[in-house]
């Protein structure tokens, strides 16, 4: 066996392991829309490709985490709120969006699901953004912004 640091020494660079991207966008959902959260991926790739969280934040926040929770409204299993939080140790700042409308959302195009994840994105963004201390969250709404607006989902 060989450890992380003589590994990186001879050359060689540990599978899995790497540099947490800025940017995360995950679901909260059942199994009915399984189709169109395939959409997130590409969400999260076209962000993480173009912004860059040193670009808005000091060193306090180093990954932004953002939760598109998808359910349909008579959904009786574990409640999920939105709320912001933040988990120092990590350096991560977590959002939880709850505003998606779940029965557009399962017949979505792809088209369709990305500008409807782009619009709850930016909304959830502005609600729990604004006011984070060390933020400029000016400019990264209006980064962001532009970005859904280049890709068409705005």
């Amino acid at each position: 066996m060989i450890t992380y640091e003589d590994a990186l020494k001879q050359g060689i660079k540990p599978i899995g392991i790497g540099k947490k991207p800025d940017f995360t966008v995950n679901t909260i959902t059942n199994i009915n829309v399984s189709d169109s959260i395939s959409f997130v991926k590409e969400l999260r790739l076209i962000v993480n490709k173009n912004l860059y969280i040193a670009n808005y934040s000091t060193n306090r926040i180093e990954h932004l985490i953002i939760t598109l929770i998808i359910l349909p409204n008579n959904w009786s299993g574990v409640e999920y709120k939105e709320q912001k939080y933040f988990k120092p140790r990590s350096k991560s700042l977590f959002l939880d969006l709850k505003a998606i409308d779940y029965d557009k959302f399962t017949t979505a195009t792809k088209q369709e699901a990305l500008k409807i994840m782009a619009s709850e994105t930016l909304r959830g963004t502005k609600k729990f953004l604004s006011g984070v201390k060390d933020f400029n969250f000016e400019r990264f709404y209006a980064d962001l912004e532009d970005l859904f607006k280049y890709q068409g989902w705005i």
